[in-house]
């Protein structure tokens, strides 16, 4: 697997990665090749090799230390985990006889081509339809079973969420512009008999409650903030 983002931060996309890897390597042999910021991430089971993914995606660098680290394996399949990882496995000339995949959680621009991969995964059809491919496939993110359901009781209090006849809906992500929580809050109506909660924090915050009041939407839509027991 090679997972592609250098800031450190920790969102979907690499937590997706860490819960796949976990699971495949029940079974498989899995390596990750990612920047060293995330080696403490990883369990034992799962390979590490660390190269610096803070260098561009055209940087020729960056190249040699991902086409050393694969060659160094010996791969069956590898796996590129976001936009810039299936970028820098298209730009891999070799990768032996692995077969090789890359799964798209979000495209900011313009789709790119990625036709020297087998296939290429997108975790949403709007995702899957803006990439030029021969062999894409739709397969949403999944996630981890929790060991116990338990309880977070400052949700409730916070957000008084669930009324008398209503439904409740819940979103859940980083509030940042590339979720586009406020496509869906311009079309959230006040009148339907349902109230929105959308869990998560980020740089959006101040702006997504300003949508809220404009729009009348107070008492009808929360941000509770970040939970770790969704």
């Amino acid at each position: 697997m090679v997972l592609g983002t250098s800031g450190g931060g920790w969102g979907g996309l690499e937590k997706h990665t860490l819960e796949l890897a976990r699971a495949l390597a029940r079974t498989e042999q899995i390596c990750l090749i990612a920047d060293a910021v995330y080696a403490g991430r990883f369990d034992g089971d799962i390979e590490f090799i660390p190269i610096n993914m803070r260098r561009s995606r055209y940087n020729p660098l960056l190249w040699l230390g991902l086409r050393g680290a694969i060659n160094r394996w010996k791969p069956d399949v590898v796996h590129g985990q976001g936009s810039k990882a299936a970028a820098l496995l298209t730009n891999q000339p070799s990768r032996g006889k692995a077969h090789s995949v890359a799964t798209i959680h979000s495209l900011k621009s313009g789709a790119v081509t990625y036709a020297a991969l087998e296939a290429v995964i997108a975790v949403s059809g709007a995702v899957a339809n803006r990439i030029d491919h021969h062999e894409v496939h739709l397969i949403y993110n999944g996630i981890e079973r929790a060991a116990s359901r338990s309880s977070h009781p400052e949700l409730g209090a916070k957000a008084r969420l669930r009324g008398a006849n209503e439904a409740l809906v819940v979103g859940v992500g980083r509030l940042e512009q590339v979720k586009g929580w406020e496509v869906l809050l311009h079309a959230w109506n006040p009148s339907w008999p349902a109230k929105l909660a959308i869990i998560g924090d980020g740089s959006q915050r101040a702006s997504l409650e300003q949508l809220i009041a404009r729009r009348g939407l107070k008492e009808r839509v929360f941000l509770p903030g970040h939970s770790t027991e969704v």
